[in-house]
């Protein structure tokens, strides 16, 4: 009864966000190809990151009843890597970075671009150095080497990258103004990402005393109040991971 009335959420694309990782607890007699669609419908439909990397996978090493395909891996570890995913971060990195060797390469990875951006809504950034574009592989590896403990806002619990992500990064050779250039980007993503998790968290009006207490439009946000809004926050954002936990354990 369970598993019937879950396949109707999830292909309505109405499951809760914690409830998807659950999926996992499936029966294991349930077709290849049902699976697959209860998986793409957590990711694309709740957006749910378990299911995000897991798909990336799968379709990279054409493993679990998913035929290779590497435009849907692509696809897969983009999603989870806007949900901060160290892992598919790191791996996305590591893929541009490879097809962008040659010629043949830079025409699969132009093709894939242009089709996934009419179907990502990566245009919500509210910082003007983020622009929605597809970040550069250094920006990824620099989020993805961020400090767990820096990530507490992000909607992922890989927070950890892969040991090759260090590597890559140090191997990254760039002039100083395009650095410059890119971290600023990587300061626009995150900016976002917090902003995403405090419209989920916050009401309307507390919204808006957060974002003009952390990121005032004019002059620069005093570093107390700052420090003590981004603490009280931080406990809500914990309270509401944890009430999420909680859902999922009584649906189940």
């Amino acid at each position: 009864m369970r598993y019937g009335l879950f396949i109707i959420l999830v292909l309505l694309s109405r499951v809760a966000f914690a409830i998807c990782p659950y999926i996992d607890n499936l029966p294991q007699s349930i077709p290849a190809d049902q699976v697959i669609r209860l998986y793409e419908g957590c990711a694309v439909g709740s957006n749910d990151d378990a299911s995000q990397i897991k798909l990336a996978r799968w379709y990279e090493t054409g493993t679990q009843g998913a035929e290779k395909n590497m435009k849907k891996a692509l696809y897969y570890y983009q999603l989870s890597s806007d949900n901060g995913n160290a892992e598919a971060q790191a791996r996305l990195a590591q893929l541009y970075q490879q097809y962008d060797q040659d010629k043949a390469g830079r025409a699969t990875l132009k093709e894939y671009s242009n089709s996934l951006l009419k179907g990502l809504n990566l245009n919500q950034g509210s910082d003007p150095e983020f622009q929605g574009e597809f970040l550069h592989p250094y920006v990824l590896l620099v989020l993805a080497n961020e400090k767990p403990e820096n990530k507490w806002y992000y909607p992922t619990e890989t927070l950890t990258a892969p040991s090759y992500a260090k590597s890559l990064l140090k191997a990254y050779k760039l002039k100083e103004d395009k650095k410059n250039q890119l971290m600023r980007q990587a300061t626009a993503w995150k900016k976002r990402k917090l902003l995403e998790m405090a419209r989920q968290v916050l009401p309307k009006d507390e919204y808006q005393v957060f974002v003009s207490t952390v990121y005032p439009s004019k002059g620069k946000a005093d570093a107390f109040q700052r420090s003590n809004m981004l603490k009280d926050f931080r406990k809500k954002v914990e309270i509401k991971k944890q009430q999420d936990a909680e859902v999922a354990k009584t649906f189940y």
